[in-house]
């Protein structure tokens, strides 16, 4: 393969040769041509040749390099472009994470707040239930003290005055006898003597109030004469059961209805 360097030389070579040649001439003889001389290849020659040689491929090799810096540069500002971009996602990415991260704190504080107010919520129900279930104990209560009240006014309380003796009855059997003044003074609105815990203070023998309880409650009448009872059953206005004592003495018709007139 010839160099370069030895085509630059033969190409100088043929400028002189072409310079040295004759005019043409318009006579039909051939030109003349000098004979060719066999140039001299000296060492400098040899050294200019290297040097060319050199040059040419320092002059290759600083092209390869220039591209090379070239591609380097390229995939350098891609490296950087694509490092920005990185960065920027990152730089996005930790945006986003603490964005997220400042949301969970809000939630949880929101939380935390929602769970406080329910448990102020939870106390003021379970307050509110235990008011209900005293409410609720306090109206039995009501309930059985007026039950009490209703049965302790459907029934007559009294004492007896003679011995303290207590007792008592529904006020339905002070009602058989609506004459009497037993349910007139003690059904009625009349004011009756009371003890401390208000009932009524009865001044009669207990054995006779025996006899008139017995007499509204069945309706019987002793058989054997008892004057003092008589004298209680007319003082209570008690008709039937004075017509009953007055038919155990002698000459008292005794008629079948108890409360017919005597003949």
């Amino acid at each position: 393969m010839v160099s370069s360097a030895k085509l630059s030389w033969f190409g100088q070579r043929k400028v002189e040769c072409s310079r040295a040649l004759p005019p043409a001439s318009s006579s039909s003889d051939p030109p003349s041509f000098p004979p060719l001389v066999q140039p001299t290849i000296t060492q400098n020659k040899i050294k200019e040749c290297a040097c060319v040689s050199e040059k040419v491929e320092w002059e290759a090799i600083d092209q390869a390099r220039t591209k090379l810096i070239t591609k380097l540069e390229c995939e350098r500002e891609k490296l950087a472009a694509d490092l920005g971009s990185a960065r920027a996602q990152q730089s996005a990415a930790q945006a986003a994470a603490e964005e997220s991260r400042a949301r969970s704190v809000d939630l949880e504080a929101h939380v935390a707040q929602l769970c406080a107010a329910l448990e102020v919520e939870m106390r003021g129900c379970r307050a509110k239930a235990a008011q209900i279930r005293r409410l609720e104990t306090s109206l039995d209560d009501a309930r059985d003290a007026g039950a009490r009240r209703e049965e302790e006014r459907a029934r007559f309380h009294y004492v007896l005055a003679p011995n303290g003796q207590t007792g008592s009855i529904s006020r339905t059997v002070l009602a058989s006898a609506p004459d009497s003044l037993l349910y007139k003074m003690y059904c009625g609105d009349w004011e009756y003597p009371r003890d401390e815990n208000g009932r009524a203070i009865i001044t009669c023998h207990p054995d006779r109030w025996a006899s008139v309880l017995e007499h509204l409650t069945t309706g019987t009448v002793p058989t054997e004469p008892d004057s003092r009872l008589l004298d209680q059953a007319r003082y209570w206005y008690l008709g039937r059961l004075v017509r009953g004592l007055e038919a155990l003495y002698p000459g008292v018709v005794v008629l079948n209805d108890p409360d017919a007139e005597p003949i």
